[in-house]
């Protein structure tokens, strides 16, 4: 039978805190989020030549946004270029395979075995946004309910009851298949990745992905729930 294990040790919390907007501007400091990698290219298409590759969870620095306000969709992924520079070279990128957020790469921040990815979610929101508060409601039997007051006014709630758990995280400022890409990243196993992405449905309107449902462990929805804020839930069930 599983039990829930909760270990959040300050001393392994050793992310930088995201203090700063997630909006990206000029100096930014982005990470990949390619799993296989993104194209540095020297202008901002598809056609155009590739400087090199910048792989997973590589560091790079925003210069500027193209002028161009149209929207590129790659593997279902919206996005617009942007120049960057990568180990002292400048070129384009594609933004929807880009993140101002820090990528997964604690274990405590993986899912080796069974894709439940809750507590690895609970740990990574934990370690980059902090509690500025912490309420907690229980019954000191079957019910434990726990709200966390994040830095950024983000916000997250782990609710724990008999045999099940269902996490809530609210973040600013991001796009919903910037958190579906994290969680990917999340998945450390190349069989488990197949099956995070042959279990994901894509929910769009007005030309834009608004929701993703994964059908894995108990379900996972990832929605925007209004303009910029994304609501991320995960079901998971622990009994035998």
């Amino acid at each position: 039978m599983k039990v829930f294990i909760r270990i959040f040790a300050c001393l392994l919390m050793s992310s930088t805190l995201l203090v700063a907007n997630n909006k990206p501007t000029a100096g930014s400091t982005l990470q990949v989020l390619a799993p296989s990698g993104l194209k540095l290219r020297t202008s901002p298409n598809m056609d155009a030549s590739v400087i090199t590759v910048m792989p997973h969870g590589a560091e790079v620095q925003l210069v500027e946004f193209e002028n161009n306000h149209s929207i590129t969709r790659i593997d279902w992924v919206d996005g617009k270029w942007m120049k960057i520079e990568y180990n002292g070279a400048i070129g384009w990128a594609f933004d929807g395979f880009l993140t101002i957020l820090n990528v997964p790469d604690h274990d405590l921040e993986k899912c080796f075995g069974d894709l439940d990815l809750l507590y690895p979610v609970e740990y990574w929101a934990r370690a980059n946004f902090g509690a500025e508060k912490i309420d907690t409601v229980t019954d000191q039997m079957t019910f434990h309910k726990t709200i966390y007051s994040l830095v950024q006014d983000q916000r997250l709630v782990v609710l724990e009851e008999n045999e099940s758990a269902r996490l809530d995280l609210y973040l600013d400022n991001v796009r919903v298949m910037e958190i579906y890409q994290l969680l990917e990243s999340m998945v450390a196993t190349r069989a488990g990745k197949r099956v995070f992405k042959d279990s994901s449905i894509f929910i769009e309107k007005d030309g834009t992905i608004k929701k993703v449902k994964i059908d894995i462990n108990s379900g996972i929805e990832i929605r925007e729930i209004y303009d910029g804020k994304v609501r991320l839930t995960i079901h998971s069930y622990q009994g035998c």
